[in-house]
């Protein structure tokens, strides 16, 4: 669903409720021989939608959005040949997932989004151990609550609340025989998502509360390759979510985060002869960004990871002959950053309490069985992290 009203109305309603219960799945079976340009394929399952958009006028927006089915996306090719100069897969499963915004006006906002159904999953695989490719790239994710703000020349004053009991996964794969050029395969699983971008002179109030309490919040890739230039495989998990921007004006920001869910992110990768290979896994329980590059910011969060919220990341390389390789996985219980613009007399208030009381837990492995040029592995393991400071824009 999706409102947009133009200049001739200067102030808006629009009050939303949607409420899924039946199962929603998209599934995507490709069998490929030999393709000379371009392989595609799109994948989405969404239980929910909705976007709201006022252009010179006000904007009161009212959004509750409400899931107790499955939602699934799955996507499966299989290659004989070749599937072309380039292969482009991206399946995506969300359960809410809602966007208001607003061109110079003022947005009032209040959002409730809440999944209680088995499960929000999306899967990827492509099976071409005997093909080729001249450049890959693979997204996965599954997302349970998503709501997105933007403006410009605005002043909003954001409400919302979101909630998860589902189990949240996401798996991408692929393996190839040969691939020319570079090959990207990400998949990412949140249970919680919030952001926000605000831009212009526009100003922003935003009340955030997430609580994930789904059995796990996993993603997950394996790739294989025999002959590869250059290959990337990242695992993103994160239980609840808070992303907020502001270009000018004032910045006040408050998020209240709880998960008990269990977080996992897995990355695993081989190829025999490669260039270059980078294996990623990372995992947050409860992650709050907030930055302006304006005149001020506030903040007040709060971050509580329960003792069944152990975050998980696990990252590994299997090689044969090449030149570079590298592993890393990063596991964090709560983490909450904050920044300001110096050049602008910024003045900066934050009130930050964080408790984790799960295990934390990061590890790599790699093995080279012929030979390399450089190798590197790092694992980092952190309870609470809190960074804020006060920097120049553009760095």
């Amino acid at each position: 669903m999706a409102l947009c009203v133009g200049a001739a109305s200067s102030q808006s309603l629009a009050v939303n409720d949607q409420d899924q219960s039946g199962d929603v799945t998209a599934d995507q079976n490709l069998s490929v021989t030999d393709v000379t340009d371009e392989t595609a394929a799109v994948t989405t399952a969404t239980a929910n939608a909705y976007d709201a958009y006022v252009e010179d006028g006000d904007l009161t927006l009212e959004n509750r959005q409400q899931v107790s089915g499955t939602t699934g996306a799955m996507s499966y090719m299989e290659v004989t040949g070749s599937s072309g100069a380039q292969t482009v897969t991206n399946t995506a499963a969300t359960g809410n997932a809602a966007d208001g915004g607003l061109y110079a006006g003022i947005l009032n906002a209040r959002v409730r989004q809440q999944t209680t159904g088995p499960s929000i999953a999306a899967t990827s695989y492509i099976d071409a151990g005997e093909a080729e490719t001249g450049y890959l790239s693979s997204n996965t994710q599954a997302i349970a609550n998503s709501q997105g703000f933007g403006m410009e020349h605005g002043a909003g004053t954001m409400e919302v609340e979101q909630s998860n009991s589902s189990t949240v996964s996401a798996y991408g794969g692929a393996d190839y025989n040969y691939v020319e050029d570079e090959a990207v395969v990400t998949a990412s699983a949140a249970a919680n998502n919030v952001t926000s971008n605000a831009i212009g002179d526009s100003t922003q109030t935003i009340a955030v509360t997430q609580e994930n309490t789904g059995p796990v919040t996993e993603a997950r890739t394996q790739t294989y390759y025999d002959n590869i230039y250059a290959a990337t495989s990242q695992a993103t998990a994160s239980g609840n979510n808070v992303s907020i921007e502001n270009e000018t004006g004032p910045l006040s920001a408050a998020a209240n985060q709880d998960n008990d869910s269990q977080i996992i992110a897995s990355a695993e990768s081989g190829a025999y002869d490669f260039g270059a290979s980078t294996t990623i896994a990372y995992g947050v329980a409860n992650s709050m960004v907030a930055g302006n590059y304006g005149e001020g910011i506030t903040i007040d969060s709060t971050q509580f990871n329960g003792e069944d919220g152990s975050v998980d990341t696990y990252a590994s390389f299997e090689g044969g002959y090449g030149y570079d390789a590298s592993v890393s996985a990063n596991s964090i219980g709560n983490a909450s950053t904050a920044f300001a613009c110096s050049d602008c007399q910024s003045t900066m208030d934050i009130a930050n309490r964080q408790e984790n009381q799960a295990d934390i837990r990061a590890a790599t492995q790699m093995s080279i069985g012929g030979s390399g040029r450089s190798i590197s592995g790092t694992a980092t393991a952190v309870g609470n992290t809190a960074s804020y400071y006060v920097t120049r824009p553009g760095g």
